[in-house]
């Protein structure tokens, strides 16, 4: 058999070997994501997530070293899709009434979908090493820079419009309505009235743009 038939053969046996990794990978970050929202980073042991995952204990530290790296690659993972999410849509828009509620409403059905991840930024009591070290900080900073585009665009759309709110008041106001709404969807608050604040919200918001 030629080299290029032994590669040839080779090949789709690796790439199923691959995919065989990626979803163990992904089975570990699933089990600890749930983990880790129901019952604190602190009290979730390795030994949990393997069970959960539904592997051995030595498979989990082939793919991961330790529980904190688990944690911070679900943060990373996580979080920089939503930011890349959100700001390829806001860049398409003009209308800084518009980028409000595609901020607002985007995160409204990501908050729904995705409450376990918010539970593990708001953990309502249970601990977390968020925030804990100088190199956390950094850390949450780089993963926060994925955002960027949106703010910015929405900071040079208000530059060229005649808003009385400048890009970066506006931007610090979302953000930290957004994570007011985090705190209500973890406590429980339903769909409907967390959709009902959004409209108050923007009821008061809208004029000053």
């Amino acid at each position: 058999m030629s080299r290029k038939q032994t590669n040839q053969s080779k090949s789709p046996q690796k790439s199923r070997r691959e995919e065989e990794r990626d979803l163990r990978r992904q089975s570990i970050l699933d089990a600890a994501l749930l983990l880790f929202s129901r019952q604190g980073y602190k009290e979730t042991k390795l030994t949990e997530i393997a069970r959960e995952a539904r592997l051995g204990k030595a498979t989990l530290y082939y793919y991961f070293p330790d529980k904190e790296t688990i944690f911070w690659t679900i943060y990373q993972e996580e979080a920089t899709a939503y930011y890349q999410q959100i700001s390829e849509e806001i860049v398409q828009i003009d209308d800084p009434v518009t980028i409000a509620k595609s901020y607002i409403y985007g995160f409204i059905q990501y908050g729904f979908t995705h409450r376990n991840f918010l539970r593990l930024i708001f953990p309502l009591g249970k601990n977390s090493p968020i925030g804990t070290t100088e190199k956390h900080r950094l850390f949450l900073q780089e993963v926060e820079s994925y955002r960027r585009p949106a703010d910015d665009h929405l900071k040079t759309v208000l530059e060229q419009s005649a808003s009385r709110i400048s890009g970066e008041m506006l931007t610090a106001i979302l953000w930290s309505f957004l994570s007011g709404l985090s705190l209500k969807i973890v406590q429980g608050a339903t769909r409907p009235a967390i959709e009902k604040e959004a409209e108050v919200f923007l009821s008061l918001l809208v004029p000053q743009l």
